[in-house]
């Protein structure tokens, strides 16, 4: 586990963690939970990443590598989550099938044996009841069918009239917090080869919490020299005129 490594390393180094803690300016106790793979009591997952790039530097190891070992954690433990919560609702929707077909048969029987029942006596014993009466009666109406909407970027070209465009696209795993104009922010985290657009009236506030892994265009203009991997970096675009 990484923070079995990430605590051999800091004891390797003789340093104390709530020492540490109080130079990263985190939680103690978040800090403890990392090394102890207790993963119930840590925040956000866009915050621990970012707590995992600063550790990472403190200690003197690639933030690269400990990102990874902790996703190869996360990501089974989110597989079993989602598998036991599908199997929960494939099991709702056979509930909800076979509520539906039994009242729906014991319906038809029932229109059947009226139909039966209270059919006119026939002369002749081949005379059938018409097509379109059995059809009208013993057709249950159907309910409307279930359709999946799959969300995704749509294609036509954007036009903005006034107002700002950010684009971000990743090199490396980033978490980002985004401020547009002014209200409340918004945490998301990027992979290598994600991509996002914003738009604003009037501005963004920004923290990347690792500068070197993603390119940004502000209004179509790249901004270089952001900060070194694994570097917070804190921004507001335009900036703010002094």
């Amino acid at each position: 586990m990484i923070g079995e490594i990430l605590q051999k390393r800091r004891e390797e180094l003789g340093r104390d963690l709530r020492e540490i803690s109080d130079t990263l300016k985190i939680k103690y106790s978040y800090l403890k939970a990392i090394e102890d793979g207790d993963h119930e009591n840590l925040p956000p997952e866009v915050y621990v990443k970012g707590y995992l790039h600063e550790y990472a530097k403190v200690l003197d190891m690639d933030p690269e590598f400990v990102l990874t070992s902790y996703n190869k954690e996360v990501i089974p433990r989110e597989d079993s989550a989602g598998k036991a919560a599908a199997s929960e609702v494939l099991k709702k929707k056979k509930f909800r099938v076979g509520y539906l077909i039994v009242p729906a048969l014991s319906i038809i029987v029932a229109i059947i044996l009226a139909s039966i029942q209270f059919q006119p006596a026939k002369k002749d014993s081949h005379t059938s009841v018409p097509a379109d009466s059995r059809v009208s009666t013993l057709a249950p109406e159907s309910e409307p069918a279930l359709q999946t909407v799959t969300a995704g970027r749509d294609e036509s070209p954007a036009i903005v009239a006034s107002g700002h465009i950010l684009n971000i696209s990743a090199i490396d795993t980033t978490w980002i917090e985004v401020m547009i104009d002014k209200k409340a922010p918004k945490e998301i985290m990027l992979y290598p080869g994600d991509a996002v657009e914003w738009y604003a009236e009037d501005s963004f506030t920004l923290t990347i919490g690792n500068a070197g892994g993603i390119k940004l265009l502000f209004d179509g203009r790249e901004i270089k020299n952001m900060g070194e991997k694994g570097q917070v970096v804190r921004m507001q675009l335009p900036a703010e005129s002094t």
